[in-house]
């Protein structure tokens, strides 16, 4: 503990004195003070620190309260929610207190039985005391090691998860007492347990049949070695079979020592599936030549790990050399035991090199080595429980792993059916609890089973290890094929990456699939593999693979299977940064959408950046969205407002809610705009509002437009006027059905504008081919309804987003110049006004005047 640590440490506990010193009489508040210190001696500082003063207080002085009378040989418990009324302390947490004598797996056992029972632990304290007590348990002081009879006592208080209801909280106090009894007595037998295997041990070397002195001799070592601290011994009992008796057998009463002591506690269950004495599994190792049976049992340890308690079977002969019996101990392979070289492991030596010498490999040669390797870091209850032919054919697969990594299962079933040991390798930088987890339900379904137990391990290898043990069900495993479990395991195992680069092969092939895997296969984020599949991702790297410096942004509208037909999804895609929400969610709502949801992922592409955004959207209207006639013109409107080819406003809805292109948008807005120069009485939002509400008369306004000026309409122009005027019969019968006057003047406005209309420029393409990014309109004034006086005889109007114009002409032969106004409302009104004098002034020279003005709408800022 570093001197800062200890300092605050000391800090809090003298707080914590000063308490007692207030609310204890002396000769308590000294003994507990003195008890404050080893309590909390071995705890880390800062779960100290950070917890309240006087929960810390309240805590520590329950804890040494409860210990104040217990007697020797029996232990004391407690669990209860602490209140203040009734316990005066209070904790948010159940509390759990034990006072008991000292002894291994007090606290092992105690962590890992609340953990299986899925009780979080919150704070735990376990001091070790040496107390001195009277005749009747109680408690006289703290006392040092040597004391006369002085007692060493295991103390543990444990908080964890609050325990709501006194049924859960009973059966716990339950269990935890019969744990507690498990380990006194498997504590208290462990040394004649021992005297036992001795006695076992040599028992087996004068005995055992002559014709098999080699493998008992090592038999008989392998027991040495066990009792040299390599397997905890937790229980032991003997079985004696009659004479000419096959199967069957019966316990030596009186043989049971440790948690077998207990002539009900069984560890193996039969093919029905209950707990048994004497399994068919017994049978089968009488009947057998080896002397030996290592095993899995059916039961979960209690005492010192939670695992299934590991069985030793020693077969008993009579002088004779035929087996009379069995001797069973049970227990746990110890750390030390997993963690030694098997060429050091009696039994496991002599296995190993077996199987090296099978493989025919040179121990010094590569092939060799590797081998070595496998076994020697091959878990080692497979070592023990697997025969030759098992180990020899798995660790064969192992070692062919080491040159070309990938995904395999090994599986190895149990000598009596009961259970089934899989390992599964997978490349390290798959493997995840997620996947762990999915593993083990693939296992558990395909062979009618649970996960026993599952233990990963890492290497220097590209490869991680997983070895699951699967209990079997009554029934045993089902007919299975180790091939099929392996795809199925393989297939979770896959990578998404793994999954886009199989997809973009057999898309585009595999050289170029490869080259775009290599480009974008990791820039994708956890983020963006979560939210979209490989098939996704393939649509996108097709859309990013045509961003460039030049032409930075993509843009996608689509929509999923599970999204309703009124909604649909956009994603806008930006080399280099991201696009301000406050630059593209108006453009959207201007389209005619309503945004609820976007997300924002970063891709990598090499050294570059580019950012998708993607926006959930419904239509405003709650109207049905047909994308496959709308994607093509929704992506072309986004981009032409964008780009600054088309304005930002609400009219945009035409393409949503007419099926408009943005041209034809730019065709109506024009004429809104010259309508407002002309005076109408209304509002452009008004008239965009009209347009948008009248779907069907804007489609026909643009239809009319078509009729009377597109050059590829084809056509006399007896055929174009006669198609006009069968469109502008349709849209007058269409503004009968207007409930508002003002909507149906805003209409009429328009249909008039279009049939005054002389020439226009909207077909002439520019020097690229595209359409010219301004439109221009040559009308007949005469034929223009409510235009202000004096009309002109021709006007022209020019609009683009960045430029609007008007030009006037008296006549025929006209003089005028032109000239640039800041009236954004009402240029017009300037210029004819300029017309007029124009006119007086040139009267001289030329029947009549003329006039143009501009208005630049784009101005850089600060400029003139």
């Amino acid at each position: 503990m570093r001197q800062g640590e200890l300092e605050r440490l000391n800090a809090k506990l003298d707080a914590v004195r000063a308490i007692g010193a207030q609310r204890l009489g002396k000769a308590e508040q000294a003994a507990f003070s003195e008890a404050l210190d080893r309590f909390y001696a071995n705890v880390s500082p800062d779960e100290v620190v950070e917890a309240p003063t006087e929960g810390i207080y309240g805590a520590a002085l329950a804890l040494w309260k409860f210990g104040a009378k217990r007697r020797p040989g029996a232990p004391r418990l407690r669990l209860y929610n602490p209140r203040l009324s009734e316990h005066g302390w209070e904790s948010p947490h159940t509390v759990l207190e034990i006072i008991n004598d000292d002894m291994p797996f007090l606290v092992d056992s105690l962590t890992a039985l609340l953990t299986e029972r899925g009780f979080g632990i919150h704070a735990i304290l376990h001091p070790l005391l040496t107390v001195t007590r009277d005749a009747k348990g109680v408690r006289k002081g703290l006392a040092g090691p040597g004391a006369e009879g002085a007692l060493r006592e295991s103390v543990i208080q444990a908080q964890i998860d609050q325990i709501g209801d006194d049924e859960t909280l009973a059966g716990l106090e339950a269990d935890i007492r019969q744990m507690l009894a498990d380990v006194r007595i498997a504590v208290e037998d462990w040394k004649p347990i021992l005297t036992r295997l001795g006695e076992v041990t040599a028992g087996l070397r004068r005995d055992a049949p002559k014709k098999a002195a080699e493998a008992t001799a090592e038999v008989a070592e392998f027991l040495d070695w066990l009792a040299q601290d390599n397997f905890t011994f937790l229980g032991y009992r003997e079985y004696r079979i009659g004479e000419g008796r096959k199967l069957g057998a019966d316990v030596v009463e009186g043989s049971g020592l440790g948690l077998m002591r207990d002539p009900d506690y069984t560890i193996l269950r039969d093919a029905k599936g209950n707990f048994t004495d004497w399994s068919p599994e017994m049978d089968a190792f009488v009947t057998d030549v080896s002397p030996l049976l290592i095993l899995k049992a059916n039961r979960r340890s209690t005492v010192h790990r939670p695992t299934h308690l590991d069985l030793i079977g020693v077969k008993r002969y009579d002088a004779k050399g035929r087996v009379i019996g069995e001797h069973a101990f049970i227990g746990h392979f110890t750390a030390a035991a997993y963690n030694r070289n098997p060429r050091a492991i009696p039994l496991l030596r002599q296995k190993v090199e077996r199987i090296i010498a099978r493989a025919g490999f040179a121990p010094a040669s590569h092939d060799g080595k590797a081998l070595t390797n496998v076994l020697e870091t091959y878990p080692r209850d497979e070592l023990f429980q697997s025969t030759d032919e098992q180990l020899y054919r798995n660790a064969m697969g192992v070692l062919h792993l080491a040159t070309r990594p990938r995904t395999r299962l090994f599986l190895r079933p149990d000598r009596f059916g009961r259970f089934l040991s899989c390992l599964i390798y997978v490349p390290r930088e798959r493997y995840t609890t997620e996947l762990r987890v999915r593993m083990g339900e693939i296992l558990a379904e395909e062979l009618n089973g649970r996960v026993a137990t599952y233990t990963p391990s890492f290497s220097d290898e590209a490869l991680a290890r997983v070895h699951f043990v699967i209990a079997l069900r009554p029934g045993g495993a089902p007919d299975y094929d180790v091939a099929e479990i392996e795809q199925r395991i393989i297939g979770a195992a896959r990578s998404w990456g793994d999954v886009l680069r199989e997809a973009l092969v057999d898309r585009i092939g595999e050289h170029e699939g490869n080259r775009l895997h290599g480009r974008y296969g990791n820039g994708f984020r956890s983020g963006y593999r979560d939210s979209f599949n490989a098939v996704a991702a393939i649509a996108d790297i097709e859309k990013m693979e045509e961003l460039t410096e030049a032409a930075p942004l993509g843009l996608k509208f689509y929509r999923r299977l599970e999204d309703p037909d009124s909604a649909v999804r956009f994603k806008l895609f930006r080399l280099g940064r991201a696009v301000p929400l406050s630059d593209c969610l108006p453009v959207l709502e201007n389209m005619g959408f309503r945004i609820l949801e976007e997300d924002t992922f970063r891709i990598k592409r090499g050294d570059e950046r580019i950012w998708l955004h993607d926006f959930y959207m419904q239509s405003a209207d709650g109207g049905d969205v047909v994308l496959s006639e709308l994607r093509e013109k929704l992506e072309e409107a986004y981009g032409a407002v964008w780009s600054g080819a088309a304005d930002d406003d609400p009219l945009n809805r035409l393409v949503l809610v007419a099926s408009l292109s943005v041209r034809e948008t730019v065709l109506l807005r024009a004429y809104s705009r010259f309508l407002r120069q002309a005076r109408i009485p209304y509002s452009v939002e008004y008239m965009e509002d009209a347009l948008a509400g009248n779907p069907g008369i804007a489609r026909a306004l643009v239809a009319l437009f078509h009729a009377l000026f597109d050059p590829a309409s084809g056509g006399d122009t007896e055929a174009r006027e006669a198609a006009a005027a069968r469109i502008s019969g349709e849209i007058e019968t269409a503004l009968e059905a207007v409930a508002s006057l003002d909507v149906d003047r805003i209409l009429r406005r328009f249909h008039n504008a279009i049939q005054a209309t002389l020439r226009t420029n909207a077909y002439q393409p520019g020097a690229d081919g595209q359409p010219k990014i301004y439109v221009s309109f040559k009308f007949d004034c005469a034929r223009l309804d409510d235009l202000p006086l004096p009309r002109p005889w021709r006007e022209i109007f020019v609009y683009s987003t960045w430029i609007e114009g008007v030009h006037l002409r008296g006549g025929p032969v006209a003089r005028g110049g032109l000239r640039w106004s800041d009236r954004k409302e009402d240029y017009r009104t300037e210029v004819l006004g300029l017309v007029k004098a124009q006119q007086v002034k040139n009267a001289v020279i030329v029947p009549v005047g003329s006039k143009g003005g501009f208005l630049p709408k784009s101005l850089p800022a600060g400029g003139s």
